[in-house]
């Protein structure tokens, strides 16, 4: 398996320091958010902040969400996922 380092674009989009592909984490792919988090280039903390921070900064215009809770999302990071999973949709779980 390949990790990512920031010194190595990845063939999907570069992110690395010497071409200077560096793009913010909100516009990351899942393939790069996960490739980072185990190089340890970024944390799951990191991505969730920059999105918010995204997400507060265009809402007023774009007007594309409904409900976001930004404390109940960094919060939400201390938890295994699959148990937030089961309690809030038990129909997919199987629980």
């Amino acid at each position: 398996m390949r990790t990512l380092s920031l010194l190595t674009c990845l063939p999907c989009a570069s992110i690395c320091i010497r071409e200077r592909h560096i793009k913010p984490l909100n516009e990351w792919t899942a393939t790069e958010i996960v490739a980072g988090i185990d190089a340890g280039t970024t944390t799951c903390e990191a991505v969730t902040r920059a999105c918010l921070d995204r997400i507060a900064e265009r809402e007023r215009d774009v007007q594309a969400w409904a409900y976001v809770n930004a404390d109940q999302a960094i919060e939400a990071l201390g938890h295994d996922v699959w148990q937030i999973v089961e309690a809030s949709f038990p129909e997919v779980s199987g629980a």
